[in-house]
C-alpha cells in the first residue's frame, strides 16, 4: 500500500515537471508574435510647408518625390533610421523627416488629401516624366489633350520647360484602362485643379521614442531558440521516463510472483487400500 502511494506521488512530480517545461518553452515565442502583430502604427500630422516625401531615408534633393500638402497626415509605420520614419501617404510608400511631422495618437477621417483631380490642356498633350526634369530618357508616357483622370499628390520644383513660366511640376497618378502610372507633369500645362482645404483635426501629440529600437545581430539573445528549448524537453523527458520505467518494474515482477504462487497445486492423496486421504500437511 505505502509502495503504490509513493508511486503515485512520483508519477504525479514527474508529469507536473514535464508540463511546466513544455509550458515553459512555447511563452516566449508566442509573445514575439503577439509584438509583431500589435506593432504600433501612428498617424503624423504635417504642421508646416516644405515638408518632403521621399524615396529613400535619405535627405538628398534626389530622393526627394514632392511636397505633402500642410495639414495632413502620413502614417508613420516604423524607424527608417535616426533622421528619417518610414511611412505611407495614400498608396505610395516613402520616407519622412522626424523632425519634420508631429504624430500623434487618434485616427484622423481624413488623413490624405483627397487626390484631387486636374486635367492636361496642352494641344498636343504632355509627356509624363519619371523625375521633374527636361531629360529624353524619363519620359514615362504621353497624356493627351484635356485628359483628367489623374489624381494630384503633391508638388516639386524643377526645370522651366517654358521660359520665365512656372519652375513647378506636379507628381500624381494617372489612372488609364484600369492601369496606373506615377510620374511627373509640367504645372504650366495643367489647370482646373481642385481646391484642397485645411484639415483641421487635432489628437494628442506623442511624446518619446515611437518605436523599439531594432535588435543588432550581435546581441545575444535573452529568450533560448525553439529548437534549443525542444532539445531541453527531450533531453529531460527520457531519462524521466526510463527512471519511472526502473521504479515502475520491481511491482510488475512482484505482481506477477504473487500471481504465480497463488495458483493452487493439485493436493496430494495418501492411499489407504481401496480409498485416498488427503493429507492436512498438504494444505498448509
Amino acid at each position: 500500500m505505502f509502495y503504490n502511494v509513493l508511486m503515485t506521488k512520483i508519477i504525479f512530480s514527474f508529469l507536473t515537471i514535464l508540463f511546466s517545461l513544455i509550458a515553459w518553452s512555447f511563452p516566449a515565442q508566442s509573445n514575439l508574435l503577439n509584438a509583431d502583430e500589435t506593432a504600433r502604427q501612428y498617424y503624423a500630422k504635417i504642421t508646416r510647408d516644405e515638408v518632403y516625401f521621399f524615396e529613400q531615408p535619405n535627405d538628398s534633393t534626389e530622393f526627394r518625390l514632392f511636397k505633402l500638402p500642410a495639414s495632413y497626415f502620413v502614417l508613420l509605420t516604423a524607424d527608417a533610421n535616426d533622421k528619417f520614419y518610414s511611412c505611407r501617404y495614400g498608396d505610395k510608400t516613402g520616407y519622412v523627416k522626424k523632425d519634420e511631422v508631429t504624430a500623434m495618437y487618434g485616427t484622423p477621417l481624413s488623413p490624405y488629401a483627397n487626390f484631387a483631380n486636374f486635367r492636361v490642356f496642352a494641344l498636343d498633350g504632355i509627356e509624363m516624366r519619371s523625375t521633374p526634369r527636361k531629360n529624353p530618357l524619363n519620359v514615362i508616357t504621353k497624356i493627351p489633350y484635356l485628359e483628367d483622370n489623374l489624381l494630384y499628390y503633391g508638388s516639386i520644383e524643377g526645370d522651366e520647360l517654358v521660359p520665365k513660366k512656372s519652375s513647378i511640376w506636379y507628381y500624381c497618378k494617372y489612372i488609364n484602362d484600369e492601369q496606373s502610372q506615377f510620374g511627373y507633369l509640367y504645372s504650366s500645362f495643367c489647370d482646373e485643379m481642385a481646391n484642397i482645404p485645411l484639415n483641421m483635426e487635432e489628437f494628442d501629440k506623442v511624446e518619446g521614442e515611437l518605436f523599439p529600437l531594432p535588435v543588432q545581430p550581435n546581441t545575444p539573445s535573452t529568450h533560448l531558440s525553439g529548437t534549443a528549448k525542444t532539445l531541453i524537453i527531450v533531453g529531460v523527458s527520457l531519462p524521466c521516463v526510463v527512471i519511472l520505467y526502473l521504479l515502475i518494474k520491481p511491482t510488475l515482477i512482484n505482481e506477477k510472483s504473487n500471481k504465480r504462487s497463488t495458483k493452487s497445486k493439485p493436493a496430494r492423496r495418501k492411499r489407504h487400500g481401496d480409498y485416498f486421504e488427503f493429507d492436512e500437511n498438504d494444505l498448509t
